[in-house]
């Protein structure tokens, strides 16, 4: 419930983006939902109970150090949040020691697109009917542009040979959350625009 509490706040607050709502909800239905502290009153949760919760996780290198980052932040939040509304006495989380804990070592894929690859498309885009698509293709693969950037590229951000990435398009889904009913509701996805990063 104080979880919800949370994630409502950020929503009303605006402190966070739709992605990230996003990801403290899928946090709270894959990983709070299925642990013992779930079942408890905020109040009644010990940092043995979360000691315990991180060694579960983690166990013998079962996750790498990121999504364990990610949980505990999300659980920290919760925490600041429960400690400013009194239903704690003060935030834990942040002295829970964690330097014993394994980690499993990430893979290293490197994800860049090789200029061979590169090439190969932007020669098989040039042999093919030319249309937006190919030509933003051809476009992000030539520069360092994302796609929500080139996707709202106006007529009006060109000039001469200067473009100018003054925005972006981002695809993204609204939350509301009943807090009484304890229930999320999610708005269909809708396109934004946003300042470019």
């Amino acid at each position: 419930e104080v979880y919800l509490e949370w994630v409502d706040m950020r929503i009303r607050h605006g402190v966070k983006s739709n992605k990230t709502i996003q990801e403290d909800l899928t946090l709270l239905k894959n990983v709070f939902k299925n642990e013992p502290i779930a079942q408890m009153q905020i109040a009644d949760i010990k940092k043995r109970d979360i000691k315990y919760m991180f060694e579960r996780w983690t166990g013998p290198g079962l996750i790498t150090r990121k999504p364990f980052v990610n949980r505990k932040s999300a659980l920290n939040g919760v925490f600041i949040y429960a400690a400013e509304n009194e239903y704690i006495p003060l935030n834990f989380i942040a002295s829970i020691g964690t330097t014993e804990l394994k980690f499993k070592e990430p893979r290293h894929i490197n994800k860049a697109f090789h200029l061979e690859d590169r090439d190969a498309l932007l020669k098989h885009l040039k042999s093919i009917k030319q249309d937006g698509y190919t030509l933003a293709i051809k476009s992000e693969r030539s520069s360092t542009f994302r796609v929500g950037e080139l996707r709202a590229i106006r007529y009006e951000d060109i000039r001469g040979n200067i473009l100018t990435i003054k925005h972006q398009l981002v695809e993204e889904s609204v939350y509301s959350i009943d807090t009484k009913k304890m229930k999320v509701t999610k708005a269909p996805r809708h396109i934004n625009e946003k300042l470019p990063k």
